[in-house]
């Protein structure tokens, strides 16, 4: 009886050591993961958060060039002294003078003066439908707070910043473990048009799914590996699909503004992608869920996989 109690261990041990590769396009949430992983074991120290501020300040300015942009595309005009700061905006985001723990004075001003801006205000409260990060709108909105003496950065401004990345395109090439579970991260809340094999999409939408694609068909990759399909920021997917009238975008799409009926509408092209190639794990997270959400799909994938190769499955 110890014998066998021992070789449970034992063999408890190895199934443990599981590889989790995380794989997505730029934007899809892979970073965010991370971040989600450090709250959920504890939190992040002030030192830590202060870290982020560089970051945060930097997302904020590119926030708000982004709205500025809005402004001049409505044919809407800033108050004369706006204008001057507006260039100091675009100034500041061009030279990438951003490398700062606190928001400098002229930039502070800037911020804070077309925040108020009668213009800003109105793309505020009527943000376009499509081509707008939901980190814009929340950091725009937090422009206040961000510029305050003694600022320091909350949960969520660390879960929305965003530092921009190369995505993981090239992984699909390399030779992936047999103990490994793909965690595919994208990005909901890219809604708008869909893929040409299923519907029309954003070349954002298109990359995401072909890159779905070529991995679920990759012959690197064991079939054992099981496929964990996230698809996150649900929260922002949520804003946007009560203002965008999805079924105008998606012909097909017969479920008005049911958001549940929405996500089964998009996990639908995942997998078609994916056809019988590769048992997956869809589950629909918001960003400021964090991994609890998944943890039991991750623990179900690899459970799976330990009982396909003894044979039980």
């Amino acid at each position: 009886s110890r014998a066998i109690d021992n070789q449970i261990k034992r063999e408890g041990k190895v199934n443990r050591n599981t590889n989790i590769l995380v794989v997505g396009t730029s934007g899809a949430g892979k970073s965010t993961l991370i971040k989600q992983m450090k709250l959920h074991n504890g939190s992040y120290t002030k030192t830590e958060r202060e870290a982020f501020k560089p970051i945060i300040i930097s997302t904020s300015v590119h926030a708000m060039t982004d709205i500025i942009s809005i402004v001049r595309g409505r044919g809407l005009q800033l108050s004369l002294d706006n204008k001057s700061y507006a260039e100091t905006i675009l100034n500041f985001r061009q030279t990438g003078s951003l490398d700062c723990v606190d928001v400098p004075e002229d930039l502070s001003a800037a911020l804070l003066s077309l925040y108020e801006d009668v213009a800003v205000r109105q793309v505020l409260a009527r943000p376009p439908k499509l081509d707008l990060e939901c980190s814009t709108l929340y950091f725009v909105q937090g422009i206040l707070r961000i510029t305050a003496a003694g600022y320091v950065p909350t949960d969520q401004d660390i879960l929305y910043c965003h530092k921009k990345t190369n995505g993981t395109r090239s992984t699909v090439n390399t030779c992936t473990p047999s103990n490994s579970v793909i965690r595919y991260e994208g990005n909901i809340s890219l809604i708008g048009q869909f893929h040409p094999k299923f519907l029309r999409t954003p070349p954002c939408m298109e990359e995401a799914l072909t890159l779905f694609e070529s991995i679920c068909s990759s012959r690197s990759i064991p079939k054992t590996c099981g496929i964990i399909l996230i698809l996150n920021k649900l929260d922002c997917f949520r804003e946007k699909l009560a203002r965008l009238p999805l079924q105008s975008y998606c012909p097909n799409y017969t479920g008005g503004n049911n958001v549940g009926k929405a996500c089964d509408y998009f996990l639908q092209g995942f997998r078609a992608m994916n056809g019988q190639s590769r048992r997956l794990y869809p589950s629909v997270i918001a960003l400021r869920e964090g991994i609890v959400n998944v943890q039991g799909v991750i623990q179900d994938s690899v459970m799976r996989r330990s009982l396909q190769e003894t044979n039980v499955l």
